[in-house]
């Protein structure tokens, strides 16, 4: 997807307001996110009108679509508030990680191979140091880290299978639901 993924972000309790951020790497940092709520609906017969977004370092933006570079590393709670034509408010909230890395790079050694699925594996078997970023580990993206991520990516390796999904090949942010929990203590080698 050359970098960019589309996130549907989780939204409030009783609220039609659709919060989806686009993430462009912006070259090793990936720091630089679009966010994007034009997908929001309101009842027939209103509009939206307002689109208040707060991206958890102490600076907002408005309209249906803000870009924003954070300026360091680390988990930000962002929250999007949309009103409609008679004043009804719903809110959209999401925590993101903005750590770059690299899908797959366990080891963070800035190279995807062998080893990586290696590291994983020690990790959930033998009770190895857990990886400083285990988003990297997901390789398959799903639900969490599991036996599957270091078979996918020996398939990858090996056999010709799918490859991680993003960020990869390029570093840049965590975009999967999955990611959030998981959460990424330092970048990856080559992508700090």
């Amino acid at each position: 997807m050359s970098g960019q993924e589309n996130v549907v972000i989780g939204t409030c309790p009783g609220s039609g307001a659709n919060l989806h951020h686009l993430s462009d790497p912006g070259g090793k940092r990936g720091s630089h996110v679009i966010f994007d709520a034009n997908a929001s609906t309101t009842p027939a017969g209103t509009t939206l009108t307002d689109f208040t977004w707060d991206f958890g370092d102490g600076t907002t933006a408005d309209g249906p679509a803000a870009e924003h570079t954070f300026s360091e590393p680390g988990r930000y709670a962002i929250a999007l508030t949309v009103m409609n034509s008679v004043g009804l408010k719903v809110c959209a909230r999401r925590l993101i990680d903005v750590t770059p890395f690299r899908r797959g790079d366990c080891n963070s050694d800035a190279a995807i191979d062998i080893s990586d699925a290696v590291c994983t594996l020690e990790w959930l078997f033998l009770g190895k140091e857990e990886p400083g970023c285990v988003p990297a580990t997901n390789v398959n993206g799903d639900a969490g880290v599991d036996i599957s991520d270091p078979v996918s990516l020996l398939g990858f390796l090996f056999q010709g299978g799918t490859a991680p999904v993003f960020p990869y090949p390029d570093c840049g942010i965590g975009l999967l639901e999955a990611d959030e929990p998981l959460g990424c203590k330092t970048a990856t080698k080559g992508c700090e």
